[in-house]
């Protein structure tokens, strides 16, 4: 089975501080528009009319791309917010496979919902099978209302802006990079008082990074205020803009 194979490498001006960290970063894991499959692709086995048949995507396209890379940076989406990048049948196909799981959550008010997520196996598939998302990490969900506000905010951005999102566990990746190299420069005052705050939550890190400064954070009703200013001093700490929006 070949791999979808990375045809370009983004380019980056601006005058940021953490500009280079941040392109040098985004250069190992950036999502490239140009992926594709050079050749058909089994997903598995779905049962037909009483029989077996195997089911092949004759293509990967960008779109597909786009929404797994979305859907990863989320955790949760809704089918209306999936057809903003591929089609009812190309979802049906991924659910079908088991790629894409459908699950059903009851709302505070009583009624019930359908929401898609990646499963396991679509996971460890993504890793196989797209070059350009094989050594990315997965949102963790923290709740379905919230998660789905983060789809939100990645469809409102533009393709290239979503090439570049990094979900909450990544971000992390990049704030404990800014520590490492705290303890190469000797800054072991400043490393030990953020070690510190990260392990004590008086640092935390925001929901989603995009482009190379933009940090985007959903807060609910049971967020504190210490949780709020976490989330400032980790982007403060790392070097960039935060949103909030409260749901």
């Amino acid at each position: 089975m070949k791999k979808i194979k990375n045809l370009a490498r983004p380019h980056y001006t601006g005058g940021t501080k953490s500009a280079t960290r941040i392109e040098n970063w985004l250069c190992q894991h950036i999502l490239y528009r140009e992926c594709y499959f050079l050749h058909s692709v089994s997903l598995g086995l779905a049962t037909r009319g009483g029989y077996v048949a195997k089911i092949r995507i004759h293509t990967i396209n960008s779109r597909d791309i786009d929404f797994l890379n979305s859907l990863r940076c989320s955790g949760i989406c809704l089918k209306s917010q999936a057809q903003n990048f591929i089609t009812a049948n190309r979802l049906k196909s991924f659910v079908l496979q088991k790629i894409i799981e459908k699950c059903t959550y009851t709302r505070n008010d009583g009624t019930r919902q359908e929401v898609y997520r990646i499963s396991d196996k679509g996971k460890s598939w993504i890793r196989e099978n797209i070059d350009c998302l094989s050594e990315r990490k997965f949102y963790s969900s923290t709740g379905v209302e919230h998660d789905i506000k983060i789809m939100d905010k990645l469809i409102s951005l533009s393709r290239e802006e979503r090439m570049t999102a990094r979900c909450e566990s990544e971000i992390r990746d990049e704030f404990k990079e800014l520590l490492n190299k705290m303890l190469i420069n000797r800054e072991y005052e400043r490393y030990e008082t953020l070690y510190n705050s990260l392990q004590n939550h008086t640092v935390s890190m925001p929901d989603l990074a995009y482009g190379i400064d933009n940090y985007y954070e959903v807060i609910t009703s049971s967020y504190t205020e210490v949780q709020i200013n976490a989330k400032y001093e980790a982007v403060n700490t790392i070097g960039g803009h935060l949103q909030m929006e409260r749901i």
